[in-house]
């Protein structure tokens, strides 16, 4: 959302954003993403909405993905105050029950709708069984993909890199980032598998954890070692120190990840195994196919998107995930290909973000000329 955001200030400068988060835990986050106004509304009932318009007394309402404060939606139409969805996230089953009480519900619901955002086709017939004659129905694709590469400080990259090279030994580097309790275990199964069955002369890969919660360190670093492999903690290292051969590397810091993935040979994504799910695009951008969990989550779409494009491994065990990196490691011909695969993908969704804003900017200028 955060490119999003930046690309709509830079278009119309002139235009009040205020961002509304339901939680106050997320005001913080929020606000590292924008200089603009942060508004909780903790509560949707009416007495919590009438003060939210008395501060926001917005002109259009934007919803991320989900629309469900029905209080508040309702005092919009009320108002007279229109409102679109970007990236609309729906419940296909339940939409296409058409003559169930949450159909007649939902359109009541999105009356003042003017425009909503799909990120797949399958999502229309359901769309047009719920919006108002009025609003627009547009299929973009998902804006989650990323448009561009992350960059870190020169200096930072710099250290990053070194920390990899010296204790990696220039291995293959194989990783697993975003990780959740337990999913580490499923991980380190698979790399034992590839260690154990490495037949050839060249040194075996190394695989690098990157648990979501860095706090978990210590847990990751018990569990490594009582698998018999040796691990190094990214916060622990010093530059121009000599280290043991490791087996493991452990990225217990924030930021960084990102970066990681340009050096790796093969990546999994967690949360995909267990939780609520993880954007899978990220390693995309550097033309890297991406492995994960049987678990869809949230991101149904994108990982359907990048199966479709060849470049997403959907895997149901740690054998298929060393099959899955076996394959990458011994074969520099696949990797070529499955990042032209890649790179194709991305910018075709760089597409999607361009629709999104543009549909966007229109919505702004109907309400402000």
């Amino acid at each position: 959302m955060a490119p999003l955001i930046r690309a709509l200030k830079e278009a119309r400068p002139n235009a009040r954003l205020i961002f509304t988060v339901t939680n106050r835990e997320a005001i913080q986050p929020v606000s590292q993403l924008t200089d603009e106004e942060v508004l909780p509304l903790p509560f949707d009932n009416v007495l919590p909405v009438a003060r939210w318009h008395a501060r926001a007394r917005p002109d259009l309402v934007v919803f991320y993905e989900e629309f469900k404060l029905v209080t508040l939606i309702r005092s919009l139409w009320v108002r007279r105050v229109p409102f679109v969805i970007v990236h609309a996230r729906l419940n296909i089953k339940r939409a296409n029950a058409r003559y169930s009480p949450n159909i007649a519900f939902k359109r009541w619901q999105l009356r003042g709708l003017r425009g909503i955002m799909l990120t797949s086709p399958d999502y229309l017939p359901s769309v047009k069984n719920l919006v108002p004659a009025t609003a627009q129905a547009h299929v973009v694709g998902s804006i989650k993909f990323p448009r561009q590469r992350p960059k870190l400080a020169p200096e930072k990259e710099a250290d990053l890199h070194q920390w990899l090279e010296t204790n990696g030994r220039k291995a293959p580097l194989l990783v697993a980032g975003s990780t959740h309790s337990s999913e580490e275990e499923w991980v380190l199964n698979a790399f034992k598998i590839i260690r154990d069955n490495w037949k050839h002369d060249s040194p075996p890969p190394i695989l690098l954890l990157a648990p979501r919660r860095p706090g978990r360190a210590d847990e990751i670093v018990q569990l490594v070692e009582q698998s018999g492999l040796r691990i190094s903690r990214r916060s622990e290292w010093l530059p121009n120190t000599s280290n043991e051969t490791l087996d493991v590397l452990l990225l217990d810091t924030l930021g960084e990840l990102m970066a990681v993935y340009q050096w790796a040979t093969g990546i999994f994504v967690g949360g995909t195994i267990i939780g609520a799910s993880q954007n899978i695009a990220e390693p995309l951008v550097w033309s890297k196919p991406v492995a994960y969990g049987p678990k869809r989550g949230n991101f149904s779409v994108e990982q359907t998107l990048c199966e479709d494009a060849g470049v997403g491994f959907r895997l149901q065990s740690p054998d298929e995930l060393a099959a899955h990196w076996q394959n990458l490691l011994q074969s520099p011909e696949l990797r070529a290909d499955l990042g032209r695969k890649a790179d194709a993908l991305i910018a075709k969704q760089r597409e999607a973000f361009d629709r999104t804003l543009q549909i966007l900017i229109k919505a702004v200028d109907d309400v402000t000329h």
